[in-house]
């Protein structure tokens, strides 16, 4: 209530509200307050029960409000589309394109004392983000045992409990001397960190819409980069690696097929590049405050 009131006093031209939590400064404000919703998540495919129907009808209620849905992917583009029966000229796709950035190194692993590691004539591999079961590290592991000449460098943050569980069975695969576990990176460092590997792991594997449909900036920043991606063939990633031009899309995600994976991508030799940028969208984006 004290932010709605502020929001009242400074009267702006446009609010814009990212994610469905702060949707909610819109009701009842002044009608000569534009309203944008930034829809960054499917909210509600990620959520059950009481909470998920008190967020339908935030929702719900609050979309007929808004001059703009700003949603990041195409396929989320019409579940909101087919979900609310708003004209799609109220939807802006905004994808999550990164800032192009220029002077990357390609030794982050050899020049950070900390890793302190021999990387030559080994194919790195990484994986960059929150450490947790949905992300299929443990079927990588294993997959990663039986491959010569490879590196897996696991960069993030998860549970005490969890990580514990990765590093037991690393020891029990006998996988010490290529599999390395750290701590997030800061964000300036994680860039240097892509441009440096050979191979990007991004599956999304949990059982919602939200996770389906997901097409995050990691998963651009690999491409444009050069880095063949191995992940998992959901409608948000199918659109963007296409399979066997910079990435390997696994059907199922079993170690047998994630070992194939990455066995494929080592032996890809011709990178269709790519070109996501954010410069690609800004005006597009622009054009909603105009």
């Amino acid at each position: 209530f004290k932010m709605r009131k502020e929001i009242v006093r400074l009267s702006p031209d446009i609010l814009h509200c990212n994610d469905l939590n702060t949707l909610m400064f819109a009701y009842a404000l002044p009608q000569n307050i534009e309203i944008v919703y930034d829809a960054h998540e499917l909210y509600l495919e990620s959520r059950s029960g009481i909470i998920k129907s008190f967020w339908s009808v935030v929702e719900k209620t609050l979309l007929r409000k808004v001059k703009f849905v700003i949603v990041p992917q195409i396929d989320r583009l019409y579940y909101f589309y087919f979900r609310y029966k708003l004209p799609l000229s109220k939807y802006m796709l905004i994808e999550n394109f990164p800032n192009r950035v220029m002077d990357l190194s390609k030794d982050f692993f050899k020049i950070i004392s900390k890793y302190n590691i021999d990387v030559n004539h080994k194919q790195v591999v990484t994986y960059l983000g929150a450490i947790t079961p949905e992300r299929e590290i443990e079927l990588v592991l294993k997959a990663v045992r039986e491959i010569d000449n490879i590196l897996f460098f696991i960069i993030g943050n998860g549970t005490e409990n969890y990580k514990k569980h990765l590093n037991n069975l690393i020891m029990d695969l006998k996988i010490q001397k290529k599999v390395f576990m750290y701590p997030a990176i800061p964000n300036k460092e994680v860039l240097h960190a892509v441009n440096s590997s050979d191979i990007g792991v991004c599956f999304y594997n949990e059982r919602h819409f939200n996770s389906y449909f997901c097409a995050s900036n990691k998963l651009y920043e690999y491409l444009n980069l050069g880095v063949k991606v191995l992940t998992n063939n959901t409608a948000g990633v199918a659109r963007v690696v296409k399979h066997g031009e910079n990435g390997f899309c696994c059907d199922c995600i079993t170690v047998d097929e994630v070992r194939k994976g990455l066995i494929t991508l080592l032996n890809m030799k011709n990178f269709v590049p790519t070109d996501y940028y954010w410069s690609n969208q800004e005006e597009h984006f622009l054009s909603i405050y105009k």
